[in-house]
């Protein structure tokens, strides 16, 4: 076509620029190919920042500001509009943008006079030698008269999104390599994005996105749909440049700093901080497990195997402000992120990785997809999914479900003193669902099973000031070397399965 011959000039040095004259319209296909292409070649890192940016202060990297009124189709006034972000010490990215019309494809170089630098004085070399760090788009979300933020893309493979009433939590991220394990991590990046232009009555928004890493290459296609609930349907094929055994694929990274798991509060005010306080994850064999999220000083890895998984997900389940009571982050506010994957996934499991943290800024919860086979050269990965941005989760609250897991120590009295007794510990669970009775006599049974150790002084009772059934338990470890893990639902004798599964790891 035509079109690419003028384009292809536009675009000289970026990815795009070898196409051949006669290529096709661009879609995702055309991104496969040049991830399929770059997979054959050695890595090529990117070019690193200039001293003074990466020099900048964190005021200063705040006085350095997009102009709204320069935002992509703002004078067109189209419903979807794209704000860049500037280079900076913690946006050290580099990104080239484009704008697909049709079978055109424009570039969106670096303009500095989209930018207000307020205090900060660069030297003109400085600015010529820029790429934006990254973009957002806004979208009238919350009311008709105003843009809000709805994605941004920023940082290695990193994206978030919000929906309606929604505040940044946390993130979703292209591919996890290498995470919390003995070798360095691996944060390829997206290098290079094309955004479709939308019409003036449009409802989606369709990004393409490039990656590169040193051990992959990858395309991606993003299909936004604003929302009460906000779903990002992405499409990923990924070109190995290397053998990678293991390999995290749509994966999800969040911040549990304490909640109702923890004692410890770190002498903070606040009942409970956090992004995210559990993994709900539906198997491929119908079952529902939900993990609470831990941070007590110790690294854990939970690997939950599954076969063509339904879902999976990190939620914030605890929506009062209450229990945050912090006027400024809002994390009761904060965004459930579940994954809906679309086709068969085949064999692997659902990773989870906690890492212990002293501070709420930490991102210390990761979640993904671990497919059996890895990645090998020569064999590209495809995967499609959706991401659900959400606060409330109908779908996601099988039957009844956990609503709080509280765990305490096991004490006696010894005379005028306390004593805390060794290898075990009490565990207190409230369920909350409609298909649970009102009437505090009905027979419930919790099935509590562990396997290493023993469960004792077992019992449930309905809690009349909330509606929810309280579980409590203690466990008493058999092998201190070994991790226990404990399971909890409940039934009836009618019904069967009442609940979703509770799952947790007690590690002495």
């Amino acid at each position: 076509m035509k079109t690419w011959i003028s384009m292809a000039m536009v675009l000289l040095g970026g990815a795009v620029a070898a196409l051949r004259a006669d290529e096709k319209q661009f879609d995702y296909s055309t991104v496969q190919a040049l991830a399929a292409r770059m997979a054959q070649e050695a890595y090529r890192a990117p070019r690193s920042l200039p001293k003074a940016i990466r020099e900048l202060s964190y005021d200063e990297m705040r006085d350095i500001r997009f102009l709204p009124k320069n935002a992509i189709w703002r004078m067109e006034r189209l419903p979807f509009q794209l704000q860049m972000f500037h280079p900076a010490k913690y946006q050290a990215q580099r990104i080239r943008l484009h704008i697909v019309e049709g079978a055109a494809v424009r570039d969106i170089p670096f303009r500095p006079e989209y930018f207000d630098y307020g205090r900060v004085n660069l030297h003109q070399t400085v600015i010529d030698s820029l790429d934006y760090a990254g973009f957002r788009v806004h979208y009238p979300l919350n009311r008709p008269d105003y843009l809000d933020e709805l994605i941004v893309f920023m940082g290695a493979s990193y994206f978030r999104a919000l929906g309606k009433g929604q505040v940044y939590g946390l993130s979703a991220r292209g591919i996890a390599i290498n995470t919390a394990s003995s070798s360095p991590e691996e944060f390829p990046q997206f290098t290079e994005f094309w955004v479709e232009r939308p019409d003036r009555n449009a409802t989606t928004l369709r990004v393409y996105a490039l990656l590169d890493g040193p051990s992959v290459t990858g395309a991606y296609q993003f299909q936004i749909k604003p929302g009460r609930d906000t779903v990002t349907e992405v499409r990923a094929t990924v070109y190995a440049r290397k053998p990678l055994p293991k390999v995290g694929m749509a994966a999800l990274t969040s911040m549990f700093w304490y909640g109702k798991t923890t004692s410890h509060r770190f002498g903070d005010f606040r009942p409970e901080v956090h992004d995210s306080d559990g993994l709900l994850v539906h198997n491929g064999a119908g079952e529902w497990l939900w993990r609470p999220l831990v941070n007590d000083g110790r690294l854990r890895f939970s690997y939950f195997l599954d076969d063509n998984p339904q879902g999976f997900g990190l939620l914030q389940r605890e929506r009062r402000f209450s229990q945050y009571e912090d006027l400024e982050a809002h994390y009761h506010q904060r965004p459930s992120a579940w994954i809906e994957p679309m086709g068969q996934w085949g064999r692997g499991g659902v990773r989870l990785i906690e890492i212990p943290s002293q501070w709420e800024y930490d991102d210390n919860i990761v979640a993904f997809w671990e497919p059996e086979a890895g990645l090998e050269p020569g064999k590209p990965l495809e995967l499609a999914y959706r991401i659900w941005w959400m606060i409330d989760q109908p779908s996601l609250l099988p039957g009844s479900h956990c609503v709080a897991t509280r765990v305490a120590d096991v004490t006696r009295q010894e005379g005028n003193r306390l004593v805390v007794e060794e290898d075990a510990k009490r565990f207190v669970l409230d369920f909350q669902g409609n298909v649970l009775p009102t009437d505090p006599n009905a027979k419930i049974i919790p099935v509590v099973t562990t396997g290493n150790g023993k469960i004792r002084n077992l019992y449930i009772r309905r809690n009349e000031y909330n509606g929810t059934w309280r579980v409590g338990f203690e466990a008493k470890l058999e092998n201190r070397k070994r991790a226990v893990e404990l399971r909890c639902f409940l039934k009836d004798e009618k019904r069967g399965a009442l609940s979703e599964t509770w799952s947790y790891q007690w590690m002495p």
